[in-house]
């Protein structure tokens, strides 16, 4: 899909031979479409997941993780924490969130994972649901293992980084560089012909004065 705009970055979606779907910004620069899903909002796998219906949530408890055991996982195991240290520039306070992967996706899970599960300090992990038909998604699950980020402000600090060749001074920064692309007025334009179109072949019913893109549109 490509979309072009009166007045803005051009924004297309191209998958490659290993089925791994990738966002282009402005035909020059591109990321995992995961990895945009998380800088719009969509910050975990799970919130990810679930835009497709594919996720199952399992309280982590000795219990319900027993009978979990032979299932996939469809979402990462991971340690959280938060690290401070002080700015030398500015002298004040920086917190960093940090993650530790301890089970990667499609891990099958076993009676030895228990208690590394458990230990995580997560209150729930998130597996394949058995209802559906996992191959049809093939394009999301292959993407998801493809992307770095684990979090919205991972995401969005990647995309700076990709789009400016430099590390973002601050999260608030590297947000701004994501409303700029396609959700500020002054800086993205549709045009009343683009967005009757883009509602006509998506199936939406956004305000023909809505000029720049939604979440609903990625």
């Amino acid at each position: 899909a490509r979309v072009i705009p009166f007045k803005g970055s051009w924004i297309e979606f191209a998958t490659d031979v290993n089925s791994v779907m990738y966002a282009y910004i402005d035909r020059k620069k591109k990321f995992p479409v995961t990895t945009l899903l998380r800088a719009i909002g969509y910050g975990s796998d799970k919130d990810i997941l679930d835009l497709f219906g594919l996720s199952e949530e399992i309280n982590i408890t000795k219990k319900d993780l027993k009978k979990a055991v032979g299932r996939k996982l469809a979402a990462r195991v991971l340690r959280s924490w938060t690290e401070d240290f002080v700015d030398e520039d500015t002298g004040e306070v920086v917190s960093i969130d940090r993650h530790e992967v301890l089970m990667e996706r499609d891990s099958i899970i076993t009676e030895e994972d228990i208690d590394l599960i458990i230990d995580s300090g997560e209150k729930a992990i998130i597996v394949n649901r058995e209802d559906i038909n996992i191959a049809e998604y093939t394009i999301i699950y292959n993407t998801l293992n493809k992307d770095p980020s684990n979090s919205e402000k991972e995401a969005v600090e990647q995309i700076y980084r990709q789009l400016r060749n430099s590390e973002a001074p601050d999260e608030q920064t590297a947000r701004e560089i994501i409303n700029n692309l396609f959700f500020s007025d002054k800086r993205y334009d549709l045009g009343e012909v683009g967005r009757y179109r883009i509602n006509k072949k998506l199936g939406l019913d956004i305000a023909y004065d809505k000029a720049t893109l939604t979440n609903l549109d990625i």
